[in-house]
């Protein structure tokens, strides 16, 4: 799993970090750019590239900044990297014909849809701490309720007196 956000503030950050850490625990790798700052920094966009095509899902962290970054309304150096990111997210999205097959838009609470860029309407979106079971069911590709199975079929009987 890679997680994309943007810089809100520290309270954002901490949010993020603690959602990355309770994915760790659930079993899943998880792949933030504040963990491998060094790394990052060698090489950014391949960095960026590698962990965008080698990993199963990403988590975007929409936000009024997120917004702001990926609509180039912001005039931040870390928005850079995060509209970097969110092209290829969207070339990709429009290269499957708009079919979401990677992509988990996420608000954390606090945070309403307007934060989430238009090409995302379409999807599910999901509120966090809230949907965490319907976002895990996500991440291991379940459905988070399952559909019982299909008992007897009913006997019909035609009564031959009421035709």
């Amino acid at each position: 799993i890679f997680i994309t956000y943007s810089h809100e503030n520290e309270v954002h950050l901490v949010r993020v970090l603690d959602m990355a850490k309770k994915l760790f625990r659930e079993g899943f790798f998880v792949e933030v750019d504040m963990f491998e700052r060094h790394f990052a920094g060698m090489d950014k966009m391949g960095w960026l590239d590698g962990r965008i095509k080698g990993v199963t899902f990403v988590i975007i962290i929409c936000s009024p900044q997120y917004l702001l970054d990926v609509e180039q309304k912001s005039d931040s150096m870390e928005g850079l990297n995060t509209l970097y990111i969110h092209r290829s997210l969207q070339t990709e999205y429009l290269e499957n014909r708009a079919c979401n097959y990677r992509f988990i838009p996420i608000l954390f609470d606090g945070f309403s849809r307007d934060c989430v860029p238009r090409w995302l309407h379409n999807t599910t979106i999901f509120y966090w701490p809230k949907d965490i079971q319907d976002i895990m069911a996500r991440l291991r590709r379940r459905e988070r309720f399952v559909t019982p199975a299909i008992g007897k079929p009913p006997c019909i009987r035609r009564n031959p007196d009421h035709t």
